[in-house]
């Protein structure tokens, strides 16, 4: 307030959930939308969408490494879960068919190496991709 930058309780909710919440990455956005919003202004939707493209930019090397250490199934389970809303029963069969990771076994698989990993994190009854921002990624640059 004091510099005159202004952000609405829309575009608040519209960050936290962006985010899921979660404090750090929370952080981390509006940082980079406090770079952006010029004094005496308000923080829109295109803000917002400028600030993930920097954010996500900034990270696609990390990113891509990442992604390019994976296996076939587990890429496709992340697609799943990073497709899906929050709490998708990832061991269902209508998620295992449509993602095609062939049976919930396989599925237990992948989750028990990508928890290990730190690439995924219990949350909400499901599974919840660690890095926010990594979700957003992989919806932005894996299923355009």
């Amino acid at each position: 307030a004091d510099a005159g930058k202004v952000i609405s309780k829309e575009r608040i909710h519209d960050v936290c959930d962006l985010t899921q919440g979660h404090p750090f990455y929370t952080q981390h956005i509006c940082h980079v939308l406090w770079e952006f919003c010029e004094p005496k202004a308000e923080v829109t939707d295109k803000t917002i969408q400028k600030a993930v493209q920097v954010l996500l930019e900034r990270e696609n090397y990390a990113y891509t490494m990442l992604w390019e250490s994976l296996t076939v199934p587990q890429k496709r389970f992340l697609k799943g879960l990073a497709g899906e809303p929050t709490g998708v029963k990832v061991f269902a069969g209508e998620f295992v068919r449509h993602y095609g990771l062939g049976s919930a076994s396989n599925v237990q698989r992948v989750v028990g190496v990508l928890l290990e990993k730190d690439v995924i994190d219990r949350g909400n009854g499901s599974f919840v991709i660690t890095d926010r921002f990594f979700r957003l990624w992989i919806q932005s640059v894996q299923m355009p």
